[in-house]
Parts: structure tokens; sequence; C-alpha cells
């Protein structure tokens, strides 16, 4: 009787190393396995990952443009005062300079 030594080769080594039995066993090679693995977890993982990060630089971004809106109208609240304050010093400038010329005259 005949042993065919390829047979027995993988025979010794489905014995021997889990990953060459369970190859054996299920019929899938590596690559498959790998890449059902890839498919089934990695890029839902991927998916999942992304989607947090955009929506947390989504959040970021409209925090960071209400913040700037914010500072945007405090900006021309006090470009306004600013305006008045220099209105309102000309027109006491102007009263000061009305109460000198009528000064002479009492």
């Amino acid at each position: 009787m005949f042993l065919d030594p390829l047979a027995v080769a993988y025979a010794a080594l489905a014995l021997v190393f889990p990953p060459v039995r369970s190859k054996l066993a299920s019929g899938l090679s590596e690559t498959t396995k790998r890449r059902r693995l890839f498919k089934n977890q990695i890029i839902p993982q991927y998916k999942k990952a992304n989607q947090k990060i955009s929506s947390m630089c989504h959040a970021k971004l409209k925090l960071a443009y209400d913040q700037f809106e914010e500072f945007v109208d405090l900006m021309s609240c006090i470009e306004v005062e600013i305006r008045d304050e220099k209105s309102l010093k000309e027109h006491f400038a102007k009263g000061r300079q009305q109460i000198k010329d009528a000064a002479p005259q009492l």
C-alpha cells in the first residue's frame, strides 16, 4: 500500500498547527478569512469612527462659528460705543467752546 506524501504532510500539519487545521476543516483560505474579517468588522468600525469624527468636527466647527458670530456682535457693539463716545466728546467739546465764547460777554 502506497501513501501519498502530500496527504501525509497535510495531515501532520493539520494535527500540529491549528490555523492549518481550521483551514483544512473549513475549506476557506486565509485570504478569504481576512477579506471577510475586513468586510464584516474592520470596515464597519472604520465607518463608525469616521462618522464620530465627522460629527465631532461638525460640532466643533459650529461652536467656533457661533463664538465667531458672538465676537463679531461684540465688536460691532464696541465700535458703536466708540463712535458714540467720540460723538459725545465732540458734543462736550462744542459745549465747552460755547461756554468759553459766552464767558467774556458775561
